[in-house]
């Protein structure tokens, strides 16, 4: 249970919950401690609530997470997204001010308390239905026994966790309301440059907007457990303990993003913040109001990065995802594939490290096809899996 992951993990603190309006809560000692992995050894780094590392162009860099926060179906604005399609970057039409963006967008943004048996935390969440489903961070909720959501007005309601996804830090909310004002949701990325905002509410203070602008798209970031947060968006916009599961929204008042990491040795904003793609949640939304949980597919392989230094020394391709092991009856044995294959596509998508791969693979569902080019002792070659399901908060 935590708020905003910073890439480290943090633990959520023993306050009593925090009061639904007014001065914020006491600050509280967070213990947050994560290992960041890169070339010549381990250093610890400290972290807002989920991710521990941050993986893009082969490098992995440690980071935080930072949060800790009957009736017919509303219609919703945006086109959902379909699973395993990749939304590019798109202009569009006027863009708004930070003041204009903040007035749209704060009456759809609540505050969540949460309470464990041994801790409390806090973290931000955004409406995604008029008829009381909202979307926070799956680490806000992790392990709570009690969740209560503060909207806007100020009013207090009991909060049901209709289910989360863990591989993409991703849960959903239910309360008893009606008629709540639901955000447009973008139906594609953010180009990098672009303005956004930030809105949770850090350390307690509620409806707090912060503004930057998309610093990089595609971030990866790699989370303790070995899953992967795919095609995250950084950005530069203040984002603290408390954010999780606030939106981030882009110069057109559209909710882009969940909130979700930041990259700080402090523990506290460094200018470098992570984001769930709205775009890539959005299907695992609908899919756990459905059913309660979202179903991954699996290849059934163990894959590591290429290292540079044996790639010269072998002769082998500088990038792709090199398959270690290969799981007994699964998809991966079925279509063929062996130790030491190199995985540089999969489909459309250029495959550079394990963790592209981890991704690409998650974005699908059991029974979907996938070919992949593969080259084994120096030859290109392609091979067709059909994907299996993946255990409940599995990987590849």
């Amino acid at each position: 249970m935590a708020d905003t992951t910073r890439i480290d993990e943090e633990t959520s603190s023993a306050d009593p919950l925090p009061p639904p309006t007014g001065s914020p809560p006491p600050a509280s000692g967070d213990g947050a401690s994560g290992r960041d992995r890169r070339r010549g050894g381990w250093r610890p780094i400290a972290a807002a609530a989920l991710v521990a590392a941050v993986v893009s162009a082969g490098v992995t860099v440690p980071l935080t997470n930072a949060i800790n926060q009957g009736q017919a179906p509303a219609p919703i604005t945006g086109a959902e997204q379909p699973r395993g399609e990749r939304p590019r970057p798109q202009a569009a039409g006027p863009t708004l001010s930070v003041e204009e963006i903040a007035r749209r967008i704060l009456p759809s943004v609540a505050r969540v308390d949460v309470a464990g048996r041994f801790e409390r935390g806090a973290g931000s969440a955004v409406i995604f239905r008029q008829d009381g489903y909202l979307l926070t961070n799956a680490h806000v909720v992790n392990g709570a026994q009690q969740v209560q959501v503060t909207l806007p007005d100020g009013s207090r309601r009991d909060a049901k966790v209709v289910g989360d996804d863990p591989t993409s830090d991703l849960a959903v909310l239910k309360i008893d309301a009606a008629n709540l004002p639901v955000p447009e949701f973008a139906k594609e990325l953010p180009q990098v440059g672009a303005t956004v905002v930030a809105v949770g509410s850090p350390f307690g203070f509620d409806a707090t907007v912060t503004a930057g602008v998309v610093s990089a798209l595609d971030r990866q970031l790699e989370a303790s457990n070995g899953t992967v947060l795919a095609e995250t968006i950084q950005t530069d916009a203040a984002i603290n303990p408390g954010n999780s599961g606030g939106p981030l929204v882009d110069d057109h008042a559209r909710v882009v993003g969940l909130n979700t990491a930041i990259f700080s040795p402090s523990g506290t904003n460094d200018g470098i913040g992570f984001a769930i793609p709205i775009t890539s949640v959005m299907p695992f939304a609908q899919e756990i109001i459905e059913k309660g949980f979202v179903e991954h597919a699996q290849l059934g392989v163990s894959a590591q990065n290429i290292d540079p230094d044996i790639a010269d020394l072998y002769r082998l391709p500088k990038s792709g995802a090199l398959v270690r092991e290969i799981a007994p009856g699964s998809s991966a044995e079925q279509a063929g594939l062996q130790r030491g294959d190199i995985i540089t596509a999969a489909g459309e998508d250029k495959i550079d490290s394990a963790a592209d791969l981890q991704a690409r693979i998650r974005a699908l569902k059991p029974g979907d096809q996938i070919t992949l080019k593969v080259i084994r002792d120096g030859n290109e070659r392609e091979v067709t899996a059909t994907l299996g399901a993946a255990p409940r908060g599995g990987g590849e």
